[in-house]
């Protein structure tokens, strides 16, 4: 028998039936967000690439399952059933339908979902919605707070230039969550550069010794998702009574938002004891330095293609006996470049080198117009904050050989 007569023989499959009808303009918006983040696998896996819809009477849920994270979107709808489609081709639909309702239907005799808006109408193949990996959750959360407006966003979005992209150093690949008796911080670090910022939460937490991992992919995703809103964060554990060694270990987070919810695998690793780099005694001198000339001198070093070398990374500053700082990079054979930053150090200081990109990063995750740098020497970490900064607000950049 040829392999043509035997496929032939094979059933097909029925991912099930769906009808009902819900918003275009929000089932568009959703996907978009979805299509951002989603772990498109192409061909390799071609579940992956897929999303699936709900339908439940008053609701859709339109959710995106990856191997490390779930993501999943509320909208208001109506109808009943559940399909599964490749995402880009369903949006690829949206994006060029012009009406403003979109009609979902599959019987179950039917080979395609049919969606209709407007004029337009497309038919789709479905997968087999029951091949979408899941992520199963360990149990109850072992510790649960919530975010007001603006607090993950403005913790998070602090840290997450610093994340690691190192694939060696796995446990780096992340932002390491932290709660005290009154607060949560979050922390990360590339080895080169690190990032401390604390958050409050509207009801009092108790200090957990777990210093959950929560990686770069899904950190971006939260970001784009919870955005300014508030939202609610939960970290499971495996439980204490399972005879494994990752009982007691937290291994997954779910934060929500309304019409939002993000399942994500949590890293499986250690994080570093980074308060080991952060000098136990700040310099002598602490200078107060403008922020913008690090990030122009930069942009000007990048189209000057300066950036191509350790060498030319690096920029000297350079105590102007009371008039400012003196910036400069010098590679043989390349480009010369040299600044002026204006301000005043408490103390004099020996000449130190750094990344001038890590500061640039470091001077916009800041936002703020001046930089305060505490320099011990030029061998040591330097610790950057702000004049506004509070308590629990700082970066620690390491020196290079200049």
């Amino acid at each position: 028998m040829s392999q043509r007569q035997n496929a032939k023989k094979l059933p097909k499959l029925k991912p099930g039936t769906i009808s009902g009808s819900v918003d275009a303009r929000a089932l568009t918006a959703r996907l978009r967000t979805l299509a951002r983040h989603a772990d498109i696998a192409g061909p390799r896996i071609p579940i992956l690439n897929c999303v699936t819809i709900e339908l439940d009477q008053f609701y859709m849920r339109v959710s995106h399952f990856g191997l490390d994270k779930a993501m999943t979107a509320t909208i208001p709808a109506t109808g009943s059933g559940s399909t599964c489609v490749p995402l880009k081709t369903l949006l690829a639909f949206m994006s060029g339908a012009d009406g403003d309702v979109v009609t979902i239907a599959k019987g179950d005799s039917d080979d395609v979902v049919t969606f209709t808006c407007g004029a337009w109408r497309s038919e789709i193949v479905p997968n087999n919605i029951e091949d979408a990996p899941q992520i199963s959750l360990p149990g109850e959360p072992v510790r649960s707070f919530a975010m007001s407006e603006g607090v993950f966003k403005h913790a998070v979005a602090f840290v997450m230039p610093m994340v690691s992209t190192e694939e060696t150093r796995y446990y780096l690949n992340g932002v390491c969550f932290e709660v005290d008796d009154d607060r949560f911080r979050v922390v990360a670090t590339d080895g080169h550069r690190l990032a401390v910022r604390e958050g409050a939460t509207p009801a009092p937490l108790k200090k957990w010794d777990a210093k959950p991992i929560l990686p770069r992919g899904t950190v971006s995703a939260l970001l784009d998702i919870i955005g300014p809103a508030q939202c609610f964060a939960h970290f499971h554990a495996w439980p204490e009574d399972m005879k494994n060694k990752h009982a007691g270990f937290p291994s997954h987070a779910v934060f929500t938002r309304e019409g939002w919810t993000v399942v994500s695998k949590l890293i499986d690793g250690t994080y570093p004891d980074w308060r080991r780099v952060i000098p136990k005694v700040l310099g002598d001198a602490v200078a107060t330095v403008d922020a913008k000339p690090f990030e122009r001198l930069a942009t000007i070093a990048r189209g000057a293609g300066a950036h191509g070398s350790i060498s030319t990374r690096a920029v000297r500053i350079t105590d102007a006996d009371g008039h400012g700082f003196s910036l400069q990079i010098h590679s043989p054979g390349e480009v010369k470049l040299s600044g002026s930053a204006p301000g005043e150090a408490s103390a004099p200081f020996e000449p130190f080198g750094v990344n001038l990109y890590y500061l640039a990063s470091i001077a916009k995750a800041f936002g703020s117009k001046k930089l305060k740098l505490a320099i011990k020497g030029p061998g040591d970490p330097i610790t950057i904050t702000t004049p506004e900064s509070p308590t629990g607000e700082f970066a620690v950049l390491m020196p290079m050989r200049v």
